[in-house]
Order: C-alpha cells, then sequence, then structure tokens
C-alpha cells in the first residue's frame, strides 16, 4: 500500500473518531481498521471522504511513488525465480529470487505492512543486483503467500528463520564460496513491518551463516506503533486508545501470535545492525530507530538519519550516502 493512501486511511479513521473520548462509535471504527489491520488479506476499506487532501505534501509523496513503482516495475521484469518456503505453522510462502552469477553476498528482503515486495525495495534493487543474489519475500497473507494473519512481526520472525534455512538450501550454502574463497554471508534486509521483523527475528537463535542485518524505518512493536498513530495522526482520547490497545492485544492472541518488542530483541542480539530511518519519516517516528540502535548489543551497529526522506524513501532522497553507508557496513562484516 502507498504511503498517500495509508495516510487517506488514518485521515478517514480520524474523522470517525473525531478526536472525541470514548463513544461506542469510535471504538466500533478502530476496532475495525485493527481487525483489518490483522485479519484481512484486502485492504481496509475507504469509507469516508476527506476533502481538500491534495494538499502540497501529498503531492510531493505522488511523484516519489510513481517513480518508485516505474522502478518496481522494470524489478518485475528481471530475470526471476519463484521460490517456495514452507513455514513452522505449515503456510506456504512464495519469494522472488534475483540471482546474481558470481554474488559477494545475499539478501534476502522483507516489505512492510500491506506493501508489495516490488515496490519496497526499488530502487535499492539496482544497487544491490550489482554485487548481490537477492530473494525478495511475500510475506504470509501478502500476494501468493499462504497464511491468513498479518502479525506486525510478531508471527513473521519465525518466517525470517524459515526463509533462511530454505536460502541456505537453494545456493547450496555448505559448498558455494565467493571469489575469496569465503562463504557467502546472508544478510536479512526490511523496511517498516519488514525491518520489525528482521529486528525481532535477532532475538531468536538465527542460523549460521547471517552475517548482518538491514533495518530501514522499523517501529518497536506492534502496541507501540498503534499507540503512536493513535495518539499523533488520529488524536483519539487516553481512554479509546487504552481500550483500543487492550482489543489489539486480544486480536494478536486470536493469531496464535505473542506481542513482542525489537527493544528486547536488541538486548541480546548479536548479530550486526545498519539502523536507517528517514528524518522525516511522519508515519513511524524516527525515535523508534534511535532507541533500537541505542539498546542494540551487537559488536557492530550503525545508525543512519537519512535527511529529507519520509517513510521508507531514505536509499531514493540519499542514494550516494546511503550506499556509502552500507558498502561500508559491509565492508565491516565481511572484514574487508
Amino acid at each position: 500500500m502507498s504511503n498517500t493512501k495509508i495516510e487517506n486511511i488514518l485521515k478517514y479513521t480520524a474523522i470517525a473518531t473525531g478526536g472525541v473520548g470514548l463513544t461506542s462509535f469510535a471504538v466500533l471504527k478502530m476496532h475495525r481498521l485493527i481487525r483489518e489491520a490483522i485479519f484481512s488479506r484486502n485492504e481496509p476499506k475507504e469509507v469516508f471522504v476527506v476533502r481538500n487532501r491534495m494538499h502540497k505534501k501529498a503531492v510531493k509523496s505522488s511523484i516519489v511513488e510513481q517513480e518508485r513503482l516505474a522502478s518496481g516495475e522494470e524489478l518485475q521484469k528481471k530475470d526471476l525465480q519463484t521460490v517456495e518456503c514452507t513455514a513452522r505453522d505449515g503456510a506456504v510462502l512464495i519469494g522472488h529470487y534475483l540471482k546474481h552469477p558470481s554474488p559477494k553476498r545475499v539478501i534476502i528482503a522483507f516489505h512492510g505492512w500491506r506493501s508489495p515486495w516490488y515496490r519496497d525495495f526499488s530502487p535499492i534493487w539496482e544497487y544491490w543486483q550489482e554485487e548481490c543474489s537477492v530473494i525478495f519475500v511475500e510475506q504470509r497473507a501478502h500476494g501468493e503467500s499462504g497464511g491468513e494473519y498479518l502479525g506486525y512481526g510478531t508471527l513473521e520472525r519465525f518466517d525470517v528463520i524459515s526463509w533462511t534455512e530454505r536460502v541456505k538450501e537453494l545456493i547450496d550454502w555448505e559448498n558455494t564460496r565467493r571469489e575469496d574463497g569465503e562463504k557467502l554471508p546472508i544478510y536479512l534486509a526490511g523496511t517498516s513491518m519488514g525491518a520489525a521483523t528482521v529486528l525481532l527475528a535477532s532475538g531468536l537463535s538465527l542460523p549460521e551463516g547471517v552475517t548482518g542485518i538491514l533495518a530501514d524505518c522499523g517501529f518497536t512493536s506492534m502496541e507501540a506503533i498503534w499507540e503512536e498513530v493513535m495518539r499523533n495522526t488520529l488524536k483519539v482520547s487516553k481512554p479509546v486508545r487504552e481500550a483500543e490497545l487492550k482489543y489489539l492485544r486480544h486480536c494478536i492472541r486470536k493469531t496464535g501470535g505473542q506481542l513482542c518488542s525489537t527493544l528486547d530483541a536488541m538486548d541480546v542480539c548479536r548479530t550486526p545492525v545498519f539502523f536507517v530511518h528517514g528524518k522525516e519519516d511522519d508515519f513511524v517516528p524516527p525515535y523508534m530507530t534511535e532507541e533500537n540502535y541505542a539498546r542494540c548489543r551487537a559488536p557492530i551497529k550503525r545508525l543512519y538519519l537519512a535527511p529529507d526522506a519520509r517513510h521508507g524513501t531514505s536509499f531514493y532522497h540519499n542514494r550516494e550516502e546511503y550506499r556509502e553507508r552500507e558498502e561500508a557496513f559491509f565492508r565491516e562484516c565481511e572484514g574487508g
């Protein structure tokens, strides 16, 4: 889903709640949005009309979106191999393998909430393909992948383990060597919910071969991002927020998931992390990445707060600097 589309949905909900206190109407609308955000594979319906929504920021965002979609269309035209992975709960997940003939590393990329894989990694895939093989994952309950529920990383973190093991089989990791004779380093990359997913996975026992994590504009927990949206974007009163967070916890339990925080994962993380966040991100606030960075206990950690970038657009607006910093991170992790 595009950033503009998400913003509009949130605005419609803001009209529904009206910034009022605990009313049955406000709770009903918030309940519906939370249910559809977790249990529905379809985008939430836009049931309210927002007048004069094409303000300057939205127009600027739409131009960026058009260019990113064009890059995404180019990615889909590449010679991609469709691959499957069976998750621990039996769900069949789909990925798209962009194979490099002699890669220096392998990247497993996890997209964000309701956003297609080919959009979230455009145009950075054009840079990655120069030296890397990339597997673009379709997260559970998205696209062609199985799975009934969206877990905001609480369910998906276990898929990261399954995908890593599957990719090691796919590339014959045990026997494949780079030109320097070393085994291929594996990196876990994510944007937005995908970033939260890979960061949460770092709190688990990651498979051998995972060399680093690339986390762009991730949130700290499902509760934290919903609290942020309700308080700052929807202007929902504290009693309504408290009621909805309780309902949110109930919904996650129904999925079989467990509420968890990337901050707790960072306390035990030993995998190097490159944290990125756009300074102008008004959807997932930059302070969440700064909190993750501060708590991270990995031997190597780097933070890049990208100028002029909104949600998920750090590479788009800062290609050269982003690239220099990420390549320096690769060299540091790989002993170069």
